[in-house]
């Protein structure tokens, strides 16, 4: 099998570590032997996988790999003359681009085509016309994929509703090692605390529906309930700061774009993770939160409880004193240490990277020609 697995939309966001975790998951089993029914490789990233991924030198893995690493501005809408692999599996999209393969499988994660009812983007009528017709568009350019794989049953519930021919397939997503490392030294880039200050982690990217505009009215209404404060560090770009008005508020702690284990440093040195975004096909962000054994407040929406049933504290999204009371009852440290410790089995069954690599490769293996 001509196997391409094609990482080079990927610029940013959580998916960068995710594609980086399962592409190093492949290189360590064709090391170990175990891929041998594919008789050529090709790895296409962007950048950004490519300095996430650890295995990065593959002239040892021997001529039947190859490494292609996408420019920054790379879209991959050129039409192929010819079908240059027997299966590609572009591990975040779709794509909405032209075939490249025999079979083309996609994860799905563009939840822009599921807007929940109660998510107004600030945007006006012309921009949401376009909007609307980008959806359409999408939706037809899925028809064109023999497969997508999901990561919870309410996305993919969604999908067959609208794409009921098409084969879907759940593979839970999977925190990244090193958010299980308990030793980790703290970060160098967060300021020292106030006396009683609650930080929590939100890690993000600053588009509308990950619901950053809140957390100031979320830190008013706590500072009002308590008498502390609330810090809540994001790792937003400037240019996002900037865009969202975000950069005189105190409540923030920015800490700007970072790697996987600079975001689980911070993770371990915070009281609790943070999570109020509207809209996500999935998020491994939950599930980093309970490896790193740290309490989540998350938006009461189905993309979490789907991954984390009762071990998340839900709050409205759209409302500041339901989120403030919510937060508010786990400001004792001892009480959410015990609202972690009563979850602790769920740690222990979190599905591992490898496990995650296993399921893609049986999608995979299962349209062998």
């Amino acid at each position: 099998m001509r196997l391409c697995l094609n990482a080079s939309n990927i610029k940013q966001g959580g998916a960068i570590g995710v594609a980086a975790s399962f592409l190093d998951e492949v290189l360590k089993k064709s090391a170990q032997g175990d891929l041998d029914w594919v008789t050529e490789l090709t790895l296409q990233v962007s950048k950004n996988v490519q300095d996430e991924m650890h295995l990065q030198d593959l002239s040892s893995e021997g001529s039947w790999i190859r490494f292609e690493v996408a420019p920054a501005e790379m879209r991959p809408l050129i039409p192929s003359l010819k079908q240059k692999f027997d299966v590609r599996f572009s591990i975040f999209g779709p794509e909405y681009a032209t075939r490249k393969a025999r079979v083309e499988l996609a994860g799905f994660a563009d939840g822009s085509l599921f807007p929940p009812p109660d998510f107004k983007a600030d945007i006006d009528t012309i921009q949401s016309a376009k909007f609307a017709l980008l959806r359409k568009i999408k939706f037809r350019h899925l028809r064109r994929y023999d497969g997508l794989i999901v990561e919870t049953p309410a996305m993919a519930n969604k999908l067959r509703e609208r794409s009921p021919d098409t084969p879907i397939w759940i593979v839970p997503n999977s925190p990244r090692d090193v958010f299980f490392d308990t030793k980790l030294q703290g970060p160098k880039t967060l300021p020292p605390r106030s006396v009683g200050e609650l930080r929590l982690f939100y890690p993000a990217r600053g588009y509308p529906h990950k619901n950053h505009k809140i957390i100031s009215q979320i830190t008013d209404k706590y500072l009002q309930l308590t008498g502390s404060q609330l810090k809540v560090i994001t790792t937003l770009r400037a240019e996002e700061m900037e865009s969202l008005g975000l950069g005189q508020v105190g409540s923030f702690i920015n800490v700007g774009e970072i790697g996987s284990e600079e975001c689980a440093r911070i993770m371990h040195a915070c009281d609790g993770v943070f999570f109020p975004s509207l809209n996500e096909t999935s998020s491994a962000t939950p599930l980093e939160s309970v490896a790193a054994q740290r309490i989540l407040f998350a938006a009461d929406r189905d993309y979490v409880r789907d991954t984390m049933q009762e071990g998340a504290v839900y709050f409205d999204p759209l409302d500041p004193m339901d989120a403030a009371r919510k937060i508010s009852d786990f400001e004792n440290p001892d009480k959410r240490w015990d609202f972690v410790v009563k979850n602790q089995s769920r740690r222990r069954s979190l599905p591992t990277q490898s496990q995650r690599a296993d399921a893609y490769i049986d999608v995979i293996q299962g349209y062998l020609p």
